[in-house]
């Protein structure tokens, strides 16, 4: 099996479940699957393991076997950045495989052989260092790529301006259509919903930033890349479907997802991009206050 799928789970085992048995099912190659079940009890790990015909992996437990998935139980909620790095340790130490996907439980595969698309995109460009397809949402809208944006223009400017931008002004100054026009090609940054990387430029990296709980973890690993002159590679011809927040508004609201992502935007704007502490301050204060003004005005 050269290709290994890692999925995240957090109190959804059906829909984790479903995914691993009707989407993964439809692929045509042969895949090795590693469950990190966060905040694990002994009844989800069964849940997962019964329905999954899965291998058990608690820490000093574990026996190398003939099974294709694995439930990595952790009683501690990771968040997605450790998670996904305590599955590649698994993965370096015990299976033989070349590649990385990292996919939500909320995908709707659409292509069977879109792992095999996106492995042969990345090996034909060693430039490549990550690689994602069309992701599309239920409303038909697209998700991915993204433009690199300035701390102010993300968390201030898009919206102070409002009021005094033509919608199509706005649309123009924030680039907001931009996955909309993005092309084939190299681009800052693509959903983190289901992407393709090399094991081993997973590893030259140092994986996905722990400094993280949820949120950011693209950008980072867009600037992680550079560091080994790699990029991020945007292929639309293979396509999927994602039901976006099937898990995280289960258990977020909209406002504490919202804070959640500002805070580890901010670790981001702060470690890679080296915006000042102070400016970080003032820009949060901003964001916050006129997210309250919104909620109010919805209410």
């Amino acid at each position: 099996m050269k290709t290994a799928v890692i999925i995240v789970n957090y109190h959804n085992q059906p829909l984790t479940i479903h995914f691993v048995k009707n989407e993964l099912g439809k692929v045509y190659e042969k895949l090795c699957v590693i469950i990190v079940n966060n905040d694990a009890t002994s009844h989800s790990d069964g849940e997962l393991v019964t329905a999954l015909d899965a291998e058990l992996v608690k820490e000093g437990t574990f026996r190398t076997s003939a099974s294709s998935v694995y439930v990595i139980s952790s009683p501690e909620n990771l968040g997605f950045a450790q998670a996904n790095n305590l599955a590649v340790d698994f993965i370096h130490n015990y299976l033989k495989t070349d590649y990385l996907l990292f996919t939500n439980n909320d995908i709707v595969i659409q292509d069977p052989d879109i792992i095999q698309q996106l492995i042969q995109k990345l090996d034909a460009d060693y430039r490549i260092g990550m690689i994602g397809p069309q992701i599309v949402g239920i409303d038909g809208e697209k998700q991915s790529p993204f433009p690199y944006q300035l701390f102010w223009d993300r968390y201030v400017r898009m919206y102070l301006y409002t009021p005094f931008m033509t919608k199509e002004k706005k649309v123009e100054r924030f680039e907001l259509n931009y996955q909309e026009n993005a092309r084939e090609g190299f681009h800052y940054r693509i959903m983190g919903s289901f992407f393709l990387m090399r094991l081993a430029d997973y590893l030259a990296i140092g994986g996905m930033d722990p400094g993280t709980f949820l949120y950011a973890e693209e950008m980072i690993l867009s600037e992680r890349l550079k560091q080994i002159n790699k990029g991020v590679y945007y292929y639309p011809q293979a396509i999927v479907q994602h039901i976006h927040g099937a898990t995280t508004k289960k258990s977020m609201t909209h406002r504490t997802i919202c804070l959640e992502k500002m805070k580890s935007e901010c670790y981001y704007y702060h470690q890679y991009m080296h915006v000042p502490e102070l400016e970080l301050f003032i820009g949060c204060r901003l964001y916050k206050c006129m997210q309250s003004l919104k909620y109010l005005v919805k209410r």
